[in-house]
C-alpha cells in the first residue's frame, strides 16, 4: 500500500497525485480523484460475483428509486434515439434494461453475473470493462451504449472508456453517469468526496477528463448535467453542495491551514450524479444531432 506524502500518477490525465490517508489522490490538474493502489482483476472478480446479493442502491428507498432512476435515464435516451440495439454495461440490479426492452428497444445486458430480475427478453453475457477479453467472443456493434453509475469502478477508466465507445456504431450514441468530482461543489467544500470508497468506487471522474477521454475516442460532447428523480430532491441535493462549498471558500480564504487538514480527515455531505451524452463519429445526414450546450460551472 502507498504512504501518505508519496505521488503517483493520475489515471485519468498523467499528471502526479499525492497519496493521501484516505487510500487514494485529488489531481490538482484534472480534478479527479484515483486510487492510490488498485485492486487486482482478480480481486474485483471475486467482490462483484456476490455485489448483487447486497446492493440495493438508490438511497433510503432501495429499489423504488433505482426505477425511478431507470426512468429518467430512458427519458434521456428517448430524447436522441427511440429504438435499436442498445447494450447496457454493469446493470447490477438496475431495472433499465427491463423497461428499456419494453419500451421497444432490442436490449443486451453485460455483467459479471446475471441478474436474476432480468426480463427474458434482454440477451445477457457475460463481462465487464477492466480488459478487452470481455468483448473478443461477443462481436457486435450497437447504437446506444449506456453505463449507468459504472466508470467509477473500472481499473482503468480510459481503457473502460475505449471499449463503450469501440462496441458503438458510427453515429450512435453513448450515455454516462458518474459522481460528481471537480466542479464548484467539490473542489472547495470542506471535506472529501463521499463517492470514493473503494473496491466499489475506485476512480472519481471530472467533467474535464470525461470530455477529454471520450474526444481521444472518437465521441463528441451533445449534453451533460447533473441529475436528480425529481426537482426537489436537486434542490436538496445542490442546496447542500452550495452551502458546503459556500462556507469552504471562506474557510480556505481565512483559515487556508484548517481548510487542508479538514479537506483530509471530513467527508463532505454533498453526493451530486452526473450525467453525459456523446455521439459516436459517422453521423448522417438522416441522422443529425445538434450539440446542447449545459455547461455545469
Amino acid at each position: 500500500m502507498k504512504n501518505d506524502h508519496e505521488m503517483f500518477e493520475c489515471r485519468l490525465c498523467g499528471h502526479s497525485v499525492e497519496h493521501r490517508q484516505w487510500g487514494g489522490g485529488e489531481c490538482i490538474v484534472c480534478g479527479s480523484v484515483s486510487v492510490g493502489s488498485l485492486p487486482t482483476e482478480e480481486e474485483l472478480d471475486n467482490f462483484y460475483h456476490s455485489f448483487n446479493k447486497t446492493y440495493v442502491g438508490g438511497g433510503r428507498s432501495g429499489g423504488r428509486n433505482l426505477i425511478r432512476y431507470a426512468t429518467k435515464y430512458l427519458r434521456l435516451v428517448q430524447r436522441y434515439v427511440g429504438k435499436g440495439e442498445l447494450i447496457d454495461v454493469g446493470s447490477s440490479r438496475s431495472p433499465f434494461p427491463n423497461i428499456a426492452v419494453n419500451a421497444g428497444f432490442s436490449v443486451t445486458v453485460m455483467d459479471y453475473v446475471q441478474p436474476k430480475e432480468l426480463n427474458s427478453m434482454v440477451r445477457f453475457i457475460t463481462g465487464n470493462l477492466n480488459n478487452d477479453n470481455s468483448f473478443c467472443t461477443h462481436v457486435q456493434m450497437y447504437d446506444v451504449v449506456t453505463a449507468w453509475a459504472v466508470i467509477e469502478h473500472t481499473l482503468n477508466p480510459q481503457l473502460a472508456c475505449r471499449i463503450l465507445s469501440g462496441i458503438c456504431n458510427p453515429g450512435g450514441f453513448v450515455f454516462l453517469s458518474t459522481p460528481e468530482i471537480g466542479t464548484y461543489f467539490t473542489q472547495s467544500a470542506v471535506g472529501r468526496s463521499g463517492w470514493f470508497f473503494p473496491p466499489e468506487h475506485l476512480h472519481l471522474i471530472s467533467p474535464l477528463s470525461m470530455k477529454a477521454i471520450l474526444a481521444e475516442n472518437d465521441c463528441d460532447l451533445l449534453e451533460y448535467g447533473r441529475i436528480e428523480i425529481n426537482f426537489f430532491r436537486y434542490l436538496a441535493r445542490y442546496g447542500i453542495g452550495l452551502i458546503e462549498s459556500i462556507v469552504g471558500l471562506l474557510v480556505k480564504k481565512l483559515l487556508p491551514t484548517q481548510w487542508k487538514a479538514l479537506r483530509e480527515k471530513r467527508i463532505q455531505k454533498f453526493k451530486g450524479i452526473m450525467y453525459y451524452v456523446f455521439q459516436k463519429h459517422g453521423a448522417t445526414l438522416n441522422n443529425p444531432v445538434h450539440p446542447i450546450n449545459n455547461q455545469c460551472d
